[in-house]
């Protein structure tokens, strides 16, 4: 999304901006939340190939985090954090 912003709006233009704020949030929270990410993908991966759940002990030492909505995946507590929109200016034709 980002590169195509740039490449067909010029990198100063104001999509172009938005599209990079979007890129380096999204980044700064995958970076930030790398340890419940990896223990999601974990708990995917093993619900596809039909393993068990972790035992209780097991989920009590995944991250967590003290604030927004909290979610069990398939048995990995997982916490969605407060919801944060992006704001785009009046003149955006973006739904």
């Amino acid at each position: 999304m980002k590169n195509n912003a740039i490449r067909f709006n010029t990198a100063e233009a104001p999509l172009s901006k938005e599209a990079v704020a979007i890129y380096e949030m999204v980044k700064s929270a995958i970076t930030d939340n790398r340890a419940t990410l990896d223990a999601m993908a974990e708990a995917v991966e093993d619900q596809m190939n039909n393993k068990k759940p972790k035992s209780k002990a097991a989920r009590a030492k995944s991250p967590k985090a003290s604030t927004g909505a909290n979610v069990l995946v398939d048995g990995v507590p997982v916490n969605l954090g407060e919801p944060s929109f992006v704001m785009l200016g009046s003149d955006s034709e973006s739904d």
